[in-house]
């Protein structure tokens, strides 16, 4: 399998929010991404997929959290669509995150009260 730092930071912080989220936060990653046909993207636009939408969303008491990850070693910004889904999030009252690192990401998780 080729390398890809980003899965390996995605993967990475997944196995610390097995251990580490409170009980009471709710948290999921959407597979957006990936190889799609036309006709199974199509499909899947027709059922209310967004572009843009953030590696892993986090819901606890009523707010909305997320963290985009990015390569280590890539710019650090959002795309188009993930930067107009975040507006539509932050509008929403949701809070958003762009980290490169695990310890960027494990801060912020931390000082929003979802990690244990």
């Amino acid at each position: 399998m080729r390398r890809n730092p980003e899965r390996d930071l995605h993967r990475a912080l997944v196995k610390q929010l097995q251990v580490r989220c409170k009980p009471d936060v709710l948290w999921w990653h959407t597979p957006n991404g990936g190889g799609r046909d036309v006709r199974e993207a199509s499909q899947l636009k027709l059922m209310g997929t967004l572009a843009g939408v953030p590696d892993l969303l986090f819901f606890r008491s009523g707010s909305l959290f997320s963290v985009e990850l990015k390569s280590p070693e890539a710019k650090l910004e959002l795309s188009d669509s993930q930067k107009g889904f975040q507006d539509r999030f932050m509008r929403a009252g949701g809070f958003p995150w762009l980290a490169n690192d695990m310890d960027s990401a494990l801060m912020f998780l931390s000082h929003s009260d979802l990690l244990r």
